[in-house]
């Protein structure tokens, strides 16, 4: 089977523009070693490719070694604890990112309308070699932020993934309301509307229990 492009090559001006500048030779040729590195990996380069040397008469093509590249899409990380937040009182959160290959740090940044207080960034490798970035944010959530986005995304080369949670925050004491209306006594639990007749003269008093 032909070749239908050059991904890589020691003669630079024979490379297909598609690959140029992200597949690179890495290994020695004339010492046996043909490894290339690929960065910035892209769905168009999923495929097979195989090594071909060419020197003076000498132009082989090892067809039987080809080597398959599949190209998947980043693994968004994951934003924890989820759960209510209570206004007021200040927690950790912390963006985790899907282990990479060592050597690919992920870069994370956070996005959201709450005020970071603190931020640590750090990175964790396992026994494979795989690095795990973390970062870990402190924020004092308000009732303000109820309902507000916050995002973590980890950038590797430039190709981006993010996760993002809605915040829901709570007060920190639950507010009861009463009001009286002459001699009537009435919550707001459940009523969403109050009768009166038409020229009434009165007050309406409303009072918050905490």
């Amino acid at each position: 089977m032909a070749c239908s492009f050059i991904a890589a090559s020691t003669n630079n001006c024979i490379v297909s523009k598609r690959t140029k500048g992200r597949f690179t030779l890495t290994g020695k040729v004339h010492e046996g070693d043909c490894s290339f590195s690929i960065s910035n990996a892209q769905p168009a380069d999923q495929g097979e490719y195989e090594f071909r040397i060419e020197a003076g008469s000498l132009k082989y093509s090892y067809s039987r070694y080809r080597l398959s590249v599949s190209v998947t899409d980043l693994p968004e990380p994951t934003i924890s604890p989820v759960g209510e937040l209570i206004a007021g009182k200040p927690i950790t959160l912390t963006c985790t990112a899907h282990p990479a290959p060592q050597g690919c740090k992920g870069n994370i940044t956070w996005g959201g309308r709450i005020n970071i207080e603190n931020i640590s960034n750090y990175e964790r490798e396992d026994q494979a070699g795989k690095v795990t970035s973390i970062s870990d944010i402190t924020v004092t959530p308000s009732q303000r932020e109820h309902n507000s986005p916050l995002t973590c995304t980890v950038t590797y080369s430039g190709v981006s993934t993010n996760s993002s949670i809605t915040l829901g925050v709570q007060c920190k004491f639950p507010l009861f309301l009463f009001f009286t209306h002459i001699t009537y006594l009435l919550t707001s639990l459940y009523f969403k509307c109050l009768l009166i007749c038409f020229g009434y003269i009165g007050s309406i008093c409303c009072k918050v229990e905490l």
